[in-house]
């Protein structure tokens, strides 16, 4: 199996997965089942290609993707190169699939370095958390329903979420549904931490920006 027969099959579990959760889970108020399903679901659309199992083998489901990928004349044809030229569509494709990540990864850095600067200001224009720090901007009303709701984001580690969801959205920045499920993983953190607002004996009625 090459590497971008493994991208694929990669991308095919991905849309799989996520369809499960449309049909299946969205309309469900488990936020953090939900929340599970999703971040294992983007880390075993990784894991299954690399499993040979025969029981992994053997599922209906892994049967129809392999079919679907090797039976595909457009996935298996080998491209030509461009006349008069020693580049293929197979390498452009390629130098745009690296520029992609490239791109994205610089920028994934970038905002790392400028959180990193924002949380160590003495004074802040908004209320978030990033991991175990908390910072809330100046004198905020409605303090405790914002402190509450910053702290469950922090004790629940929904940071390493979203870096996890930002890392299997860079390797596959071309499939569409990668940002559904960036967007599907924030949600519930907010539906979460609300909740979690709700039980310390607050009123969570307001909506706050959250940097994580």
């Amino acid at each position: 199996m090459t590497w971008w027969h493994y991208l694929i099959l990669v991308n095919f579990y991905l849309v799989l997965f996520y369809g499960f959760y449309v049909l299946l889970l969205q309309k469900e108020t488990f936020f953090q089942l939900n929340r599970a399903y999703l971040v294992t679901a983007a880390i075993f659309s990784f894991l299954i290609p690399l499993i040979h199992s025969n029981w992994v083998q053997s599922l209906f489901i892994t049967q129809k993707v392999q079919y679907t990928l090797y039976s595909n004349p457009v996935i298996t044809h080998r491209f030509k190169p461009i006349e008069n030229s020693q580049l293929n569509l197979g390498q452009l494709f390629v130098s745009l699939y690296i520029i992609g990540i490239l791109f994205l990864s610089l920028r994934l850095i970038w905002q790392l370095i400028q959180l990193s600067k924002q949380i160590d200001q003495a004074k802040q224009t908004a209320s978030y958390s990033f991991f175990n720090k908390i910072r809330l901007e100046e004198n905020p009303a409605n303090r405790g329903v914002i402190t509450a709701h910053e702290q469950a984001h922090a004790r629940q580690w929904h940071s390493v979420d979203v870096l996890i969801i930002e890392v299997v959205m860079i390797i596959n920045w071309f499939n569409p549904v990668v940002y559904f499920y960036r967007l599907a993983i924030k949600h519930i953190h907010e539906f979460i931490a609300d909740k979690q607002a709700l039980k310390a004996g607050t009123t969570c009625g307001i909506r706050i920006t959250v940097i994580e």
